[in-house]
């Protein structure tokens, strides 16, 4: 019996807007992190021409999220200090 599977793959473009993620995008994905870990295998440099999987895809969001939310922490902080 044949079996048929989707594929998503992701570009440079996709990984990079990532940085626009919104914070609602943020918290969202950061409630997805359980017992603080964060996989590892998440694009670091984004490359034309090369596309990514789900899976490196959703881990870089993950660890682009966190950057974010950390930096609004600072920035909060600072304006509390």
């Amino acid at each position: 019996m044949p079996k048929t599977y989707t594929v998503t793959e992701y570009d440079k473009d996709d990984i990079e807007a990532l940085d626009s993620m919104s914070k609602s995008d943020v918290i969202e994905t950061l409630e997805h992190i359980k017992r603080g870990w964060l996989p590892q295998d998440y694009v670091c440099s984004p490359r034309d021409y090369e596309t990514y999987n789900e899976s490196q895809y959703d881990t870089t969001k993950l660890h682009i999220a966190m950057r974010k939310a950390i930096t609004m922490l600072e920035n909060i902080k600072d304006e509390e200090d």
